[in-house]
């Protein structure tokens, strides 16, 4: 705004000028020659008026001038600061007899305004810096009065006059200071039609360029309110104008004034209310407004590519803006964006390598999903549910113990010789149709553009089915590095701490986790981190992990770190292990495609991982309870997502309060969990019974109590061979039981 202001001024210099000489002088060619002398003259530039030139003295003084063009400050090369095709202009002439300059017609047709800056940081558009002085302070030497140290008199000791010359403001000075020129200054049409306005900087390589830009400007007197209306073309978009300044002799005076502006465009609407200084550097100081529709749209248009998601919509922002310079501040702002809301303050630093961002901010909600990038398949699969209606990627869909495998098994008769035959397959309760890593590029460079300082208080935070309640977050993003703290963390009836760490590295990006919980609900947590709602219970857990690749796909596939957790006085949902024990006791087995009622209870489920290039490894997960023991070992692949895991249930004391003494006590049948995460098999491992035979032998002695007679051997036959491996070992036992 400061460098329009100076070229408008510099416009309006030329043309007193041109109203002085008209009033001594009338042909057309002696107006154009003495105008191109005396711009000369006061700026060093070249004024070249390549066209025709038009004049009339009645019923106003005007001239025409076509093909008019000003060249940039001596010394520095370049385009012309100003090109027009027409500027047409006419005084009145009645008032310009008595010293009043009323502008009927200022018409600059077609203008084109280069504002450059050069490698020394020269401006094309400074006139100061070429402006010859016309006065300058002399200092006067006399006899010094008595007592006067100094050779000089002081200013008070000179005649009025003298002493106002001395100061350079004597009324000669004062008539030709540029305020005083524009002092009986009056616009009654002034208008740019077409104009075009570019600007480079060749230290930052910086460049932007408004086109079709048309303005009509009106001012009583320099004193009055100066009224602009206007558009523009900025990067394809057209932008509408008004503003309305209260007094254009304080802003040329570098005194604050009132400013009242609206920008309305396709993408945005805003209005700003408040002061204006224009100085050394713009400052501004008032009520800010501004709304856009879609801010996607928005970014868009200012050339940042934002990633394809839901979010990034509508946003209506406001608060008490200050400018001064590179400096932009935003106190007390109030934002919806996206549906949130949110306020505190806001500060924007640009000027350096990078702009810096400053936020203190109080946040209703961040949801997350909403800027994740979408996925080709996670957006367009439709798959189908287990019990083959259709379902879609983001559904949910019940599914259990496959029911063939145990239909119509009403006693151990069935169940054995099921399970020797195919396995028993068992799924959680809920799983969300899987659609593999991505292998998009992931572009992390943004994190280069700019610093970061932001805190914000969040009361709640959504990541795909996660829920997180009130968190304090910090975030600090320096030279590419972001670190996000999140302390505090209200989730699953526990709270935790996390810090996450991001930066670019070979063209993608390196990233780390530390997560701690503590007191979590295990059940509602597992069931939205990983749709899988087999373990209930208050525990913890800590995780660090870390990797770096070009696409999601490779950073799993890279994923190093470790883990522990710890879940106490909670239960195994969907089987009733004791309910179980007392059928098998009695001969009958219960639907192992238990619902969510039946529960084994748990004291404690505990263990480690280890995942290295992404395969996570356990080798220590123990499980007690008064009558249970359970171990476990295994591995999950992230990268196919797939489980290989071996858990050793064990009865290790009386049924208490859940029936008599278990016959099966001591007894441990390893039970395999394999498959894709889509469809996960469990199988329990009776061929493993003969690696003991002595032990086996014991707890085969107390069912067979139970279970006398042919059936029985016969079951127990074919629940110890498991194939034709192990039928000699299997009726060695049985031999050796029921002889």
């Amino acid at each position: 705004m400061r460098s329009l202001a100076y070229v408008g001024l510099g416009v309006l210099c030329i043309v007193l000028a041109l109203g002085t000489f008209l009033v001594i002088a009338d042909p057309a060619e002696l107006i154009r020659d003495q105008l191109i002398t005396r711009v000369k003259a006061q700026t060093g530039r070249d004024l070249t008026i390549a066209g025709g030139t038009r004049f009339t003295v009645f019923p106003s003084i005007g001239i025409s001038m076509s093909d008019v063009s000003l060249s940039p400050p001596p010394g520095m090369k370049g385009k012309p600061t100003v090109k027009m095709a027409q500027l047409t202009t006419s005084l009145k002439l009645l008032p310009l007899l008595q010293r009043q300059i009323i502008v009927e017609r200022l018409i600059l047709t077609k203008p084109i305004v280069n504002l450059h800056v050069d490698f020394k940081g020269r401006k094309s558009w400074d006139f100061a810096a070429t402006q010859r002085p016309i006065f300058a302070p002399v200092r006067y030497a006399q006899a010094r009065p008595k007592g006067q140290l100094n050779d000089a008199a002081p200013n008070s000791a000179l005649p009025p006059a003298l002493r106002d010359f001395v100061n350079g403001s004597t009324a000669a000075a004062a008539a030709r200071s540029p305020l005083a020129m524009l002092a009986g200054l009056s616009l009654e049409d002034v208008r740019i039609d077409n104009g075009t306005l570019h600007y480079w900087d060749d230290r930052s390589g910086a460049r932007q360029t408004l086109k079709a830009v048309n303005l009509k400007v009106s001012l009583a007197d320099i004193i009055s309110p100066l009224h602009t209306k206007g558009d523009l073309v900025w990067t394809g978009e057209k932008i509408k104008f008004n503003a309305k300044l209260k007094s254009l002799k304080a802003l040329l005076s570098e005194r604050p004034t009132k400013l009242s502006t609206q920008i309305s465009m396709r993408h945005v609407n805003a209005q700003y209310t408040g002061g204006i200084t224009m100085g050394a550097v713009l400052d501004l100081d008032g009520q800010l407004k501004a709304k856009s529709r879609s801010v996607r749209d928005l970014a868009r248009w200012l050339g940042v590519k934002l990633p394809a998601s839901a979010g990034f919509g509508a946003l209506d922002l406001g608060g008490v803006l200050t400018m001064r310079g590179n400096q932009i501040e935003l106190f007390r702002a109030k934002l919806h964006f996206d549906g949130a809301t949110a306020n505190g303050d806001v500060s924007l630093i640009t000027g350096a390598r990078r702009p810096k961002i400053r936020a203190r901010l109080n946040l209703s909600v961040l949801d997350l999903n909403k800027y994740i990038p979408y996925d080709g398949a996670a957006n367009t699969a439709n798959t189908s549910g287990a019990d083959g209606t259709g379902g879609t990627g983001g559904g949910t869909r019940k599914i259990g113990v496959s029911k063939p495998a145990n239909k119509g098994a009403t006693n151990i008769n069935d169940l054995l010789e099921r399970a020797a035959r195919q396995g028993t397959q068992v799924r959680g309760f809920t799983k969300r149709a899987a659609t593999g890593w991505s292998s998009a590029p992931i572009d992390a460079s943004g994190l280069t553009k700019l610093d970061a300082d932001l805190t914000f208080n969040v009361g709640k935070i959504l990541f795909k089915q996660i829920k997180i309640g009130d968190t304090r977050l910090k975030a600090k993003l320096v030279k590419g590095k972001l670190v996000a703290d999140l302390r505090d963390m209200q989730l699953y009836n526990g709270e935790g701490n996390a810090t996450v760490t991001v930066r670019p590295k070979r063209g993608g990006v390196s990233l780390s986790a530390n997560i701690r919980l503590n007191h979590i609900s295990a059940l509602p947590l597992l069931r939205d981190a990983a749709q899988f709602e087999r373990i209930d219970g208050r525990g913890t857990l800590n995780l660090l992990v870390s990797s770096e690749g070009q696409s999601q796909k490779s950073i799993v596939a890279a994923l190093l770190g470790n883990g522990r957790f710890t879940f106490s006085d909670g239960a195994l949902v969907g089987v009733n292990i004791p309910k179980l024990i007392r059928g098998l006791q009695s001969g009958q087995i219960g639907d192992l495609n238990g619902g969510k009622a039946e529960r084994t209870d748990f004291s404690e489920l505990s263990g480690t991982f280890q995942i290295t290039k992404g395969v996570a490894k356990n080798t220590d997960m123990r499980l007690r309870s008064p009558f249970l023991r359970m171990s476990g070992a295994g591995v999950v692949s992230l990268l196919p997502r797939t489980l290989n895991y071996t858990v050793k249930p064990k009865i290790v004391a009386s049924l208490a309060g859940q029936g008599n003494n278990s016959p099966l006590a001591g007894l441990e049948i390893p039970v395999r969990i394999v498959g894709s995460w889509d469809k996960l098999k469990v199988k329990a491992d009776f061929a493993a019974l003969t690696a003991n035979p002595q032990k086996t032998l014991k707890a085969i002695e107390k069912i067979g109590r139970s279970l006398r007679g042919k059936k029985g051997k016969k079951l127990l036959d074919d629940l110890l061979g498991g194939g034709k491996g192990g039928k000699s070992k299997a009726k060695d036992l049985l031999n050796q039981l029921f002889r």
